[in-house]
């Protein structure tokens, strides 16, 4: 709330937050089926997967149903 962003953003688009504190990896939870973010380190304009992002198919794995 209150982040000014470029205007030319749309749903779909690849917004990166560098440094996301206590609110990405470590503290992240699958509440309402949202998949754990990916982290990925950039340096010197290329980018590398440290961490893929958790998938739908991830999460229905650890569920062992009634």
């Amino acid at each position: 709330d209150g982040v000014p962003l470029p205007g030319d953003i749309h749903p779909g688009d690849l917004l990166a937050v560098p440094v996301a504190g206590a609110y990405h990896l470590a503290m992240a939870s699958a509440y309402n089926l949202v998949g754990r973010p990916p982290v990925v380190a950039v340096t010197d304009g290329r980018a590398r997967v440290l961490v893929r992002r958790e998938s739908l198919a991830d999460m229905s794995l650890r569920d062992i149903g009634l």
